[in-house]
């Protein structure tokens, strides 16, 4: 099975594509309705993974729509 790269973005990139505030983001990761970053090699700022956040996308336009996500992976 090949590995494939994933993307990292930072808070800022994750602020502007789903246009919510940094406090949102982080009440909605406590309350496990939001991706959790990673801290990749030593960076002292959080990245969340871009397919993460493009899937959790998915299942707020499905939920919207009142459809059903499953996990892509």
């Amino acid at each position: 099975m090949a590995k494939t790269l994933q993307k990292f973005m930072t808070r800022k990139d994750v602020e502007a594509i789903t246009r919510l505030p940094r406090s949102t983001i982080y009440e909605r990761m406590a309350k496990g309705k939001f991706p959790r970053p990673v801290f990749p090699d030593g960076a002292r700022s959080a990245r969340w993974l871009e397919a993460e956040i493009i899937d959790w996308q998915a299942k707020q336009i499905a939920a919207r729509d009142g459809k059903s996500v499953g996990r892509s992976r």
